[in-house]
């Protein structure tokens, strides 16, 4: 958001002119900050002016993050060999996320602790980088 490449940012002419977001300041005041300077890092639509509670998140998601298809292979196939037993699986990881909480970011690949003014950001997701799907064949044999 701070950058200004989110969809967010683009709506009613927010990267070039600005915005007041509503939420109240730390001093208890209603926010009437406007977020101009859009070529300022952080001031367009992002944590230098915006309220915290704008960027706080339910952590909670539902992931498929590991599936196995395997198959064993027939002993009639392998009789006469050395081997007493083959099989052969295909893997993924990180296959799909059902369901999440949390806007452009994989919940489960956020930094943690200890990031910034000495405060405990944990789940904070700047400096994440973007998850991967992978896919491998397994293969296991027994003599």
């Amino acid at each position: 958001m701070a950058t200004g490449i989110y969809p967010e940012t683009a709506a009613n002419g927010v990267r070039e002119n600005g915005i007041v977001w509503p939420g109240v300041n730390p001093n208890g005041q209603v926010n009437q900050t406007v977020t101009k300077n859009p070529s300022a890092f952080g001031s367009l639509d992002g944590y230098a002016r915006m309220p915290a509670k704008r960027f706080v998140y339910d952590g909670g998601y539902v992931k498929l993050r590991e599936a196995s298809v395997s198959w064993t292979l027939p002993k009639s196939l392998i009789a006469g060999t050395f081997l007493t037993d083959a099989k052969i699986a295909i893997v993924g990881r990180n296959l799909w996320i059902i369901h999440k909480n949390l806007p452009y970011a994989d919940p489960e690949n956020l930094v943690g602790g200890g990031i910034g003014r000495g405060a405990d950001f944990s789940g904070f997701s700047v400096g994440s980088l973007p998850t991967t799907r992978d896919f491998g064949v397994n293969v296991t044999v027994k003599f």
